[in-house]
């Protein structure tokens, strides 16, 4: 009976799953309706074939022309594969001279001979793109203005590379959101910023008709309370072209003006509970290294001491850190919620002393 029972369950019909149907459901479910749906690329404006990189691991998306009659300066969109450790020869011969790096895991590997801007987040609904996005689209106008070409990438050049190039032509071109997004995606179909960034775009665009594209926006003015967290944005993106960020007098200011509140064992302390905090990346680590150079120097001049610093003041901040990790009964050692471990010390010992680092 029980064999005769399962025969006959055998061969009732399988019920077909409309896994499309399911997941438009769920997104409906997760998201408001008028904030989440894309925009339809306009009837007749198909797919428009472009220049690639490496058989399509990354796409011209976009052009400047310049008056001199020299070479269109392009943004190419794209995943890792396009910025890989073996691809200079291609991007050299593609006139790239930036790179825009949204990831948080993915190596620099071109530094020097290629500028870098760094967009360290996940690409998840609820990571904080926007705050970057004024750096981020400055670096690219930096480049793009002088006719050079730049690349725009994440893992997959999907949701990250696309909402800043798209952040960008908002910024710099006048275009709506849902402009921006039409036209990229005639260039490289597979984009789809997540609901998150979509969202944050709408905001930003809403900042830029408000504010004007030459303010610093509002994702970062209203982080000055957190000013550890606007200075290692503002550093982050603009790391690799630090005249830019020391010729913005609003940018510099939210990016260093907080090193003159408090005195230099203070900073210290809040710095290294900042960085560890966040992982120990080594984007941070380098802010972390800035910082110590920047220091000695504030630290002197706001306690009226001699303004002749001597050659090694960066040495001598690096010198008080490490001292702080060493010592138990430092404030960020005290305080610290979790362990401090020996690799831990080394790693940004070794770190803060190397002449290079990614």
């Amino acid at each position: 009976m029980q064999s005769s029972s399962i025969e006959t369950q055998e061969q009732q019909p399988r019920r077909r799953i409309n896994l499309d149907a399911l997941l438009k459901l769920h997104l409906q479910d997760q998201f408001d309706v008028d904030a989440g749906v894309r925009p339809e690329i306009p009837s007749g404006s198909d797919y428009v074939e472009s220049d690639s990189l490496l058989e399509g691991a990354a796409h011209c998306v976009f052009e400047i022309e310049h008056s001199n009659n020299a070479a269109a300066a392009k943004i190419y969109l794209g995943s890792k594969k396009a910025s890989s450790r073996d691809v200079g020869r291609s991007l050299e011969s593609l006139g790239i001279k930036g790179i825009v790096n949204c990831t948080h895991n993915i190596s620099c590997y071109h530094r020097p001979s290629i500028k870098y801007c760094v967009v360290p987040v996940q690409d998840v609904e609820t990571a904080d793109i926007c705050p970057y996005f004024w750096g981020a689209t400055a670096f690219l106008h930096h480049f793009l203005s002088q006719g050079n070409s730049v690349l725009v990438h994440c893992q997959f050049g999907v949701s990250r590379s696309a909402t800043i190039v798209l952040a960008y032509l908002m910024r710099y071109c006048n275009f709506t959101r849902d402009e921006a997004f039409c036209q990229i995606k005639q260039k490289r179909p597979q984009i789809n910023p997540n609901d998150g960034f979509w969202k944050q775009l709408k905001g930003f665009e809403d900042d830029l008709r408000n504010r004007g594209n030459n303010s610093l926006p509002n994702a970062i003015k209203q982080q000055q309370h957190q000013s550890l967290h606007a200075s290692i944005v503002l550093f982050s993106t603009w790391r690799d072209v630090l005249e830019l960020l020391e010729s913005d007098e609003s940018a510099s200011s939210s990016c260093w003006g907080w090193l003159t509140n408090q005195t230099r064992e203070q900073t210290l302390n809040a710095s290294l509970d900042f960085v560890w905090g966040r992982g120990l990346n080594d984007n941070d680590l380098e802010w972390l290294k800035c910082v110590c150079h920047k220091l000695s120097p504030s630290f002197e001049s706001n306690n009226g001491s001699s303004s002749d610093f001597c050659d090694d003041e960066e040495e001598s901040s690096i010198d008080t850190l490490f001292e702080l990790l060493e010592n138990p009964d430092s404030e960020f050692c005290s305080k610290w919620a979790g362990e401090v471990t020996r690799s831990q010390i080394l790693k940004v010992q070794r770190f803060l002393l190397s002449e290079t680092s990614e």
